[in-house]
C-alpha cells in the first residue's frame, strides 16, 4: 500500500488538500455543519498517507481526528448512528463500509510506516491510534454481520462492491480478522464476475 501511496506525491498532495475537514473536529464535508453520516468520515487516508510522506504530524493528528469522529457515534452494536438524510443513499451497511474501506487502507498506512511507529514525535498519535483498536473491531464484528445485506443492495454496482472487498479485506488485514479477509475476497470476486469480455 505505502509503495502505491508514495510513487506520486504531488497526487498525494493534492489529494490531501481537497479534503474539506475541521480540523478541530475531524469533521468531513456536511458533517461540519452537523453529524449526517459516517460514510463523509472516508478521507482520512489523504491526509494520513501525505503527512507520513511528509513527516507531518500535523496531518497525521487531522487524520486521525477524521477517524475519531467517526467513532464518536458508534452505536453499542457496532453500527454506526444514521439520520434521515444518511439513508436517502443508501443502507446503514453500505454507510459503514464506505468509512470502513478507507479506515483499512489508514491503518495498514500507519502499521506499516517505521517512522510513525517509533519516532518519538509520534508517540501521543501511536497512543490515540492503538485506542481506536477496539472499537475498529467491534464494527468490523457488525460490518461482518452485515453481509447479506450488502450482497443485497450492491449485487448490481460494480464499484460498490469493490469499497465492501476493500472494507473487509484492509480491516481484517489491519486486525488480523482471517473471517473479514474471506468477505473481503469474495466481494472482489462477486465484482470481477461483472467484468465486460473486453476487460
Amino acid at each position: 500500500i505505502w509503495q502505491v501511496s508514495s510513487a506520486n506525491p504531488s497526487l498525494m498532495r493534492y489529494y490531501s488538500r481537497s479534503v474539506s475537514v475541521d480540523r478541530n473536529n475531524g469533521a468531513v464535508g456536511l458533517n461540519q455543519q452537523e453529524y449526517i453520516s459516517v460514510g463523509l468520515q472516508r478521507h482520512s487516508s489523504e491526509l494520513i498517507a501525505y503527512g507520513l510522506l511528509t513527516k507531518d504530524t500535523g496531518l497525521i493528528d487531522t487524520g486521525i481526528k477524521v477517524l475519531e469522529y467517526a467513532f464518536d457515534y458508534q452505536q453499542p452494536d457496532g453500527s454506526f448512528r444514521t439520520t434521515p438524510k444518511s439513508l436517502t443513499t443508501g443502507s446503514a451497511a453500505q454507510d459503514g463500509a464506505f468509512f470502513y474501506y478507507d479506515l483499512g487502507y489508514s491503518m495498514l498506512l500507519l502499521k506499516d510506516s517505521q517512522w510513525f511507529q517509533t519516532a518519538s514525535e509520534t508517540e501521543s498519535l501511536r497512543s490515540r491510534a492503538d485506542n481506536l483498536q477496539d472499537p475498529v473491531k467491534t464494527s468490523l464484528t457488525w460490518l461482518v454481520g452485515q453481509e447479506p445485506v450488502l450482497i443485497e443492495k450492491d449485487r448490481s454496482g460494480t464499484n460498490r462492491l469493490f469499497y465492501d472487498a476493500n472494507a473487509y479485506y484492509l480491516v481484517g488485514k489491519a486486525t488480523e480478522r482471517s473471517d473479514a479477509l474471506k468477505l473481503g475476497e469474495s466481494f472482489a470476486r462477486r465484482a470481477l464476475q461483472q467484468q465486460a469480455s473486453e476487460g
